[in-house]
């Protein structure tokens, strides 16, 4: 097999596995531990086939909070513990978790979408902020409903 084929195959390997991932995890959160800054934790997991382990991170915080396990109920604890150590250390550190978003995006996009993302604005009778809010949000909902139930 050559190098390519092989690369493939790797990749087809460690493909993402979406456990029912952003639902389940979050409400794991939220009950029995304290309800805390990151409500919506969105994991990213993948198998690992050369090590038969599951292997996570979390996504959307600046720091880097990763988990695993051999299997999806070592996965979860491994999860729960990883977010929880994480806490426990911004607390010590007396410096708060990292929030998902400031709530500030600056695009550079090309000149004709923006044009006609103006209009479609005004025409929706909406300001370029409230328009993109209510777009990149349906969008983001989208993909990360899609994500949960793949």
């Amino acid at each position: 097999m050559n190098g390519a084929a092989t690369g493939r195959t790797q990749a087809r390997k460690r493909s993402a596995i979406r456990l029912k991932k952003a639902r389940s995890f979050s409400n794991e959160r939220e009950s029995g531990h304290e309800h805390h800054a990151l409500q919506r934790i969105h994991p990213r997991v993948e198998f690992d086939e050369r090590d038969e382990i599951f292997v996570g991170r979390v996504l959307g915080v600046n720091s880097i909070i990763s988990f695993h396990g051999e299997s999806v109920t070592e996965l979860r604890t491994a999860f729960v513990d990883a977010v929880d150590d994480y806490l426990a250390d911004c607390k010590e550190r007396g410096v708060a978790p990292d929030k998902p978003a400031s709530g500030k995006l600056m695009l550079r996009i090309d000149p004709n979408v923006h044009a006609a993302i103006s209009v479609a604005a005004s025409a929706a009778g909406e300001s370029i902020d409230q328009w993109s809010e209510e777009v990149l949000g349906r969008a983001a909902r989208e993909v990360l409903a899609r994500a949960v139930h793949a």
